[in-house]
């Protein structure tokens, strides 16, 4: 069952635009700050920043699309010429929003190497691998 667009109450979408941005904001900062945090805590010999650049990389990738959204659909900044999705479209298809959701989804990629470096994942996933690959338990 789908709901066409045109049914979907205005108010409705404002609140889970700003939701998404909302949500989003607070979930990359406090991925930034507790990385900040992990690699800060080691000794300064063991300290290595650059999954924590990743991750502060990330954090203004992942926010522009969403906060664009806001301005663009509650704002009704430059509206209805900024309009990211016409036609009836459920995802961007002009051509700065395609832009933004691109650049979000590299953000997304850099989140998630910066959280697989920061909590060790990456060598834990190798390591059980290895040893699921040779047969050892």
């Amino acid at each position: 069952m789908s709901v066409p667009w045109y049914e979907v109450d205005v108010g409705m979408s404002e609140i889970f635009y700003s939701m998404e941005a909302l949500m989003t904001a607070v979930m990359v900062t406090n991925v930034l700050q507790y990385a900040w945090w992990k690699v800060s805590l080691k000794p300064k010999d063991q300290q290595y920043w650059r999954p924590v650049h990743a991750i502060a990389l990330a954090v203004p990738l992942c926010l522009m699309y969403p906060i664009a959204v806001v301005f663009v659909y509650i704002g009704k900044i430059d509206w209805p010429n900024s309009k990211m999705w016409k036609d009836g479209s459920w995802s961007p298809n002009v051509g700065y929003a395609i832009v933004l959701w691109i650049l979000r989804y590299i953000g997304f990629i850099l989140l998630g190497y910066g959280i697989l470096k920061i909590t060790g994942l990456d060598g834990r996933i190798a390591k059980k691998w290895k040893k699921l690959r040779n047969g050892k338990n």
